[in-house]
């Protein structure tokens, strides 16, 4: 029978994955983001889109210890995580623009579209910076080590999403 800490040790690990997953889900969907069947982005909108993830993933990092603090870890981590989850599935809809959001303008999907980034940086931001120091918690002689794991299936998520 696995201990307990040792499911919570691959709960942690299997969440810093699936974390590094979702980040690149924006960079993934370019080609549907840029089609003009569906949102007709232009390369430089299409870049801009990052402006807000990378400042909300900054300020995901730098509110996580205090929300954490007032709040609890485990609570902020799941916050993160239903906000990333929740952008995903918001998003999921923005691609049915045909029944959806057919009366929508593009200029108006394209607001949305920046506030859905900018939630799934903070989320992700929260999310890694409550991860770190939980899977360092679970090796206390290699605390270090625990933390580039955690990074390195953090990258692997990120690298294997566009496949």
């Amino acid at each position: 029978m696995i201990s307990d800490n040792r499911f919570k040790i691959g709960i942690v690990f299997a969440l810093a994955f699936l974390t590094g997953l979702n980040f690149v889900m924006f960079p993934a969907l370019s080609p549907v983001l840029m089609s003009p069947t569906y949102f007709g982005l232009k390369a430089s909108a299409f870049g801009f889109l990052f402006a807000p993830q990378v400042i909300f993933i900054a300020l995901g990092c730098l509110f996580a210890p205090f929300l954490a603090n007032k709040f609890g870890a485990k609570l902020m981590l799941i916050c993160g995580l239903i906000l990333m989850l929740l952008v995903t599935f918001v998003l999921g809809f923005l691609g049915f623009r045909d029944s959806v959001f057919q009366n929508y303008p593009k200029d108006s999907l394209y607001k949305i579209l920046l506030c859905l980034v900018a939630l799934m940086g903070f989320g992700f931001g929260t999310s890694v910076t409550i991860l770190n120091p939980l899977a360092a918690s679970f090796f206390q002689n290699n605390k270090a080590s625990a933390i580039l794991m955690l990074q390195f299936l953090v990258g692997l998520g990120t690298s294997v999403a566009p496949f």
